[in-house]
């Protein structure tokens, strides 16, 4: 069978598989499987042992993704952080009035939620002092 005699065929046609397959899914799902497959069909055309193949594809991928998946999720929190930090001490326009602590402000063209410790009126303009994931603390400008 032309698979079992050519099996680096085999590895290119699975990491193709992967990649459309990552192309399919919203997050980062089996993009590690895809240089691992491209690495062990590179490896296949020198050792025919299937098993042996088997196993340098599987510690590839796991490697792919310790090492990728590290450096992906620090480089991703750091960016998230970075946006909530540049919000800060920026000018926000009360869209509903802040009773009770809490309402919406409008920053550049984006509503958020926001608490105060005062009321302030719809239309006022405040300061935003801190962001607590989704939610602006706002004080009077």
């Amino acid at each position: 069978m032309f698979f079992l005699e050519n099996l680096w065929v085999m590895w290119l046609v699975a990491a193709a598989g992967f990649l459309v397959l990552e192309a399919l899914t919203a997050g980062l799902v089996c993009i590690w499987f895809v240089p691992g497959a491209v690495i062990t069909s590179i490896l296949s055309v020198w050792v025919q042992n299937i098993a042996i193949q088997i196993i340098v594809f599987i510690l590839l991928s796991a490697a792919f993704m310790f090492f990728c998946r590290k450096y992906f999720n620090k480089s991703r929190a750091e960016k998230l952080d970075d946006t909530a930090n540049k919000l800060i001490g920026k000018t926000a326009t009360v869209q509903s009035a802040i009773q009770n602590g809490e309402a919406k402000v409008l920053v550049g063209d984006v509503y958020w939620r926001a608490v105060s410790d005062s009321d302030i009126e719809e239309g006022e303009s405040v300061v935003i002092t801190a962001v607590n994931g989704n939610v602006l603390t706002v004080d009077k400008k």
